[in-house]
């Protein structure tokens, strides 16, 4: 199963019962409406790292719409497992992100300690227990400050990816840092081309539609485009754990 985003078309009107109202206030004339059609990612990603206004807000708020009348995205969330019942998840999602992290990289260098190896081993449960398989062809993105998914093989963490490149491209932002003190900004367009067990990570009204990806995963850098304010890089997951 696949959810499409490959392409992304926005449309505002400004003649919403609000925009009616101010103008009570306002008699200057509505804005013409707008309309914007991306055909990939890429399209949409040139787009906000142009310059003149930041579009990411609105666009971030016509993207969730999008995604909540998905019927595919209804399928994937229909087959989460319930946030209850994922004990290492929980406390990955919460305060121990790093803990989770550092643990996986430990274990992969071989100096890794049992408790560790227990954090490791239950999340990995919980990851391969899931019943969302992510098929060949699905797009996902993540966003960071450094390239080190591409470039240690396999990867020896986890991946937090999204079905929305703003919510990777908000990452990348909060990673870098102010003025990118960590890192450059990079957003990377992932390619699965290998069936992929999942977490859905998407609770409430948090919008982040996540998907927790398993570590050990081996990517592939396919594509690199540098912006003025953050590059993009498209890689495929030629391997699984």
């Amino acid at each position: 199963m696949r959810v499409d985003v490959s392409s992304w078309h926005f449309e505002y009107q400004h003649d919403t019962p609000f925009h009616r109202a101010f103008r009570d206030y306002d008699p200057s004339p509505a804005p013409e409406p707008e309309s914007f059609d991306f055909p990939n990612a890429d399209a949409l990603l040139r787009h906000l790292d142009g310059p003149g206004d930041d579009d990411r807000s609105r666009f971030k708020n016509s993207i969730d719409e999008r995604l909540r009348r998905d019927p595919d995205v209804a399928i994937v969330m229909a087959a989460r497992t319930p946030l209850k019942e994922l004990k290492h998840f929980r406390a990955y999602r919460g305060n121990h992100y790093d803990k989770y992290h550092n643990a996986a990289r430990r274990i992969s260098c071989g100096n890794g300690s049992e408790k560790d190896q227990r954090l490791i081993d239950g999340l990995d449960a919980e990851i391969s227990k899931s019943k969302i398989l992510l098929a060949p062809g699905q797009i996902l993105f993540h966003g960071r400050s450094n390239d080190l998914l591409v470039t240690e093989h396999p990867y020896p963490s986890y991946v937090s990816a999204t079905l929305d490149p703003i919510v990777a491209l908000n990452s990348a932002y909060r990673r870098a840092g102010t003025n990118g003190v960590n890192g450059r900004l990079i957003v990377f367009v992932l390619e699965t081309r290998v069936p992929l067990r999942a977490l859905w990570g998407h609770v409430g009204q948090s919008a982040e539609w996540e998907l927790l990806l398993p570590r050990g995963i081996d990517w592939a850098e396919t594509t690199r485009w540098s912006g003025n304010a953050f590059d993009v890089v498209h890689a495929a997951a030629v391997a699984a754990p």
